[in-house]
């Protein structure tokens, strides 16, 4: 036992520590935007729409890291590294041309995809300022993707976290400059924020690829194919598509909780943006448990231990269960020197405040629900995850979001209420999942 908690901790802190560092991009250009004075409502509006949106059409392409993880795993499981290079190849070229694809359409729509998504003149305009920049930066993002899956199916979590942290640091130094017009670059405001994030990804994915480069990973071959094999691009779309599908409908759920927000007010609206990204920050390092669960419970498949698949998951989930107690206590005991990290304005304060303890009532229940998702993800189980996932936001989250929210007039408490009873019932459903037993059975 030990042991497992040990290969589980050693693998998910890096991905902790690179996905909290990534996460701080985001929750840095929200403190940043929180202090533009008299625009930082309208800033932190149009900021909070442009990354939920954002993350529907960059979600909807980091699924392909899903199928990428659960087949290199398989692999690595089998020994087969030359199988496992071919993969990343793969995924790669789907990369490219999904990335190149993706941006060039986002930059064109931007402005009139902002349009429909506010009624705010000033949101609209700012937000496509952002967000035509931040398109830019999905086609790093998603080479990004393709080789953190690849390395993290090989047990090296950490070269992401390095990664990570240069991207951060040059984040934070451009966006300090371009969103209040320090260091003697221009104020920019949102856009700043965009132009920095994107200028960061880039870096990032020249840096991964130069680092795949190095003697240790010739055993795996990557760069010598001799071509781009359909058969592993069709079982990467096989296992990837339904978590794409789940990613797409379930960011369009958030989304739809944020438009909901500003239906109310500009307050609301900027205080479910930082209560967003904050919830980003718990969510995030979920991940670290639920990537190592997925390693080991690929590779303990591939290599016929099933059993030991399953204690790798219930491990990570005790471990994740235990962390988000320790955070939804330091939470509920001085949420607004929290929301105060991100935001000086007083209504803006009081409200973040408020949503911020009841969300924390839900936070080790998060911990259950994430890292079983995961668990099932590594061992390519994604169907029963869409299903629950797309089920639960569609026909509880965002409607109970509503009726709380805006028909019982009970603002960003009914909001967040609905946050808490998604977040009950998806625990509930993917634990469930995961001790049935049936993705043990699942042959890739």
């Amino acid at each position: 036992m030990k042991s497992t908690y040990a290969t589980i901790m050693r693998l998910a802190l890096p991905v902790m520590i690179g996905m909290l560092t990534q996460t701080f991009i985001n929750l840095f250009d929200v403190a940043m935007v929180g202090r533009l004075g008299a625009d930082a409502k309208t800033g932190l509006a149009a900021l909070g729409v442009g990354i939920i949106t954002l993350w529907v059409f960059g979600g909807a392409f980091n699924a392909i890291s899903v199928g990428i993880l659960s087949l290199v795993t398989r692999r690595f499981g089998e020994k087969n590294y030359d199988r496992a290079g071919e993969v990343l190849f793969v995924g790669i070229v789907m990369a490219v041309i999904l990335g190149t694809t993706v941006s060039a359409v986002g930059y064109t729509i931007s402005k009139p995809l902002f349009a429909l998504l506010t009624s705010n003149r000033v949101v609209a305009v700012e937000g496509a300022k952002f967000i035509r920049v931040r398109f830019v930066g999905l086609f790093p993002f998603l080479i990004i993707v393709v080789y953190k899956a690849f390395f993290d199916a090989t047990g090296k979590t950490w070269v992401y976290m390095y990664i990570a942290i240069i991207m951060n640091i040059m984040n934070v130094v451009l966006s300090y400059g371009m969103i209040l017009g320090h260091l003697g670059m221009p104020r920019l405001g949102v856009e700043g924020a965009g132009i920095s994030a994107t200028a960061s990804s880039f870096a990032g994915a020249l840096l991964i690829i130069l680092y795949s480069f190095r003697k240790r990973y010739r055993a795996f071959n990557i760069y010598r194919s001799k071509g781009v094999s359909l058969k592993i691009v069709k079982e990467i779309i096989r296992i990837s598509y339904p978590a794409s599908i789940a990613a797409v409908l379930t960011t369009m759920g958030f989304e739809a909780f944020i438009v909901i927000s500003g239906t109310i007010d500009v307050v609301t609206q900027a205080a479910t943006t930082i209560l967003t990204q904050l919830a980003s920050l718990t969510f995030l390092p979920l991940l670290g448990f639920g990537t190592a669960a997925a390693t080991m419970v690929g590779q303990s498949l591939g290599s016929g231990r099933p059993d030991e698949a399953q204690g790798y998951a219930d491990s990570s989930i005790k471990l994740a269960a235990g962390i988000m107690a320790v955070m939804a206590l330091a939470f509920i005991c001085m949420p607004r020197h929290v929301i105060g990290l991100f935001t000086d304005t007083p209504g803006v304060l009081a409200e973040g405040s408020k949503a911020l303890i009841i969300y924390s009532l839900a936070l080790v229940f998060e911990g259950i629900g994430i890292v079983a998702s995961q668990s099932l993800f590594g061992a390519g189980y994604t169907k029963y995850v869409m299903y629950v996932d797309v089920s639960l936001h569609w026909l509880v989250f965002v409607p109970l979001s509503y009726v709380l929210g805006v028909v019982a007039g009970l603002k960003i408490v009914g909001l967040w209420l609905s946050a808490d009873t998604y977040i009950f019932l998806l625990s509930a459903f993917m634990f469930i999942g995961l001790k049935r037993g049936k993705w043990k059975l699942l042959k890739l």
